[in-house]
C-alpha cells in the first residue's frame, strides 16, 4: 500500500523491487485503508486484502450514528483486490448490516445513501 499523502494515500501501485520510482501510471486499485493484511491465493492470481474503512462515525457524527453503531462502522472487509477497482475510502465505508458501501457523513452521506463507481461493490 503507498502513504503519499492526497489523492495517493489510498493506492496499491504496481512496481518492481529495483528501485522503480511509483507514479500514478501503475496505479493498480485506490480507496483501500489500513489493508493490514494482503495475501496472494495458491494460483498466485487472486490478491485479498483487509480493509480497516474508517473511524469514529458516532463520535464524529451522534446525530447519525448511535455509540453501539460505533463499536460495528465500518465494518472491516476482506476483499478480492481487482485491477482499476475503488473501494471507496475515503468517500464510503462497508456497513456490514446493510452489505453495501455507503456515502461517509463529511461526503454528504446519511447513512444509507451508496454512490460509487468503478467499486466491485456497486449495486447496480
Amino acid at each position: 500500500m503507498h502513504g503519499a499523502p492526497d489523492a495517493g494515500r489510498h493506492l496499491a501501485l504496481r512496481g518492481r523491487a529495483d528501485g522503480q520510482r511509483f507514479s500514478a501510471a501503475e496505479r493498480f486499485v485506490t480507496g483501500l485503508r489500513n489493508s493490514g493484511g494482503v495475501a496472494v491465493d495458491s494460483t498466485g492470481v487472486g490478491i485479498y486484502a483487509t480493509q480497516h474503512g474508517r473511524d469514529q462515525l458516532a463520535e464524529n457524527w451522534p446525530a447519525l450514528y448511535k455509540p453501539a453503531q460505533g463499536a460495528n462502522l465500518p465494518a472491516e472487509e476482506l476483499v478480492r483486490i481487482e485491477r482499476g477497482a475503488d473501494y471507496g475510502w475515503p468517500e464510503c465505508y462497508f456497513d456490514d448490516t446493510q452489505q453495501k458501501l455507503v456515502l461517509a457523513p463529511e461526503y454528504g452521506g446519511d447513512g444509507f445513501y451508496e454512490q460509487i463507481q468503478n467499486s466491485p461493490f456497486q449495486n447496480s
